[in-house]
């Protein structure tokens, strides 16, 4: 006997949406198979959220966006020398805690690895921050600005390398220096580079 809790839609979706959110399912587990519907029922619990005010993470993050645009007007009019800012300037306190917490969370979570499944990544921010797309979109954009973390350069890769030395010793080898340059900045790829040479000219270095 079936469980009594549990019903089948009875509708017919757009495939290609389907298809999109199987693909959204895989990229935050792994695997689509054994997580299908409860990522269905939450797309459909947020949904209804929505409805009502929406989820709690995502109200927060807009209205820190909001502010952090009027923290950055204000700079540029108070002096407009201001326009190379540093990668903080503009970011909220509870970003700032918010993406260290997602930190600890992948460290704790892969130990002395140098490397994580997206899926790791993908669950401390949303146990973090909230678990829309935009919220998962925002932090992974700045694990890799402040070289927390970093995806591996390949439309169909799933891993985060947070060995930054190993990261670039391994993807100097395979993608070209302009490419890698203009993704993660000359003057912190060519730091790294200088690191890593350092580090072979080191006796006993291997």
């Amino acid at each position: 006997m079936g469980d009594e809790k549990l019903t089948q839609p009875g509708t017919m979706l757009n495939r290609s949406l389907w298809e999109e959110f199987r693909q959204d399912v895989k990229e935050r587990h792994g695997i689509v198979r054994g997580h299908l519907r409860h990522e269905l029922e939450n797309a459909i619990r947020e949904y209804i959220n929505a409805s009502e005010g929406g989820d709690t993470h995502d109200r927060l993050r807009r209205l820190e966006n909001n502010m952090e645009h009027v923290t950055r007007q204000v700079d540029t009019l108070v002096d407009d020398s201001k326009q190379k800012k540093n990668k903080d300037s503009g970011v909220s306190q509870t970003v700032k805690n918010r993406l260290a917490d997602i930190e600890s969370q992948i460290q704790r979570e892969i130990g002395d690895a140098d490397k994580a499944h997206v899926s790791v990544v993908n669950k401390a921010i949303e146990d973090n921050a909230g678990s829309s797309r935009p919220t998962l979109e925002r932090y992974k954009e700045m694990l890799e600005q402040r070289h927390i973390a970093h995806e591996w350069p390949s439309d169909d890769s799933d891993t985060w390398w947070f060995d930054s030395e190993k990261f670039v010793t391994v993807v100097d080898q395979q993608f070209g220096y302009h490419e890698m340059t203009e993704r993660y900045g000359s003057e912190w790829y060519d730091s790294m580079l200088d690191e890593i040479e350092g580090d072979s000219n080191t006796p006993g270095f291997q």
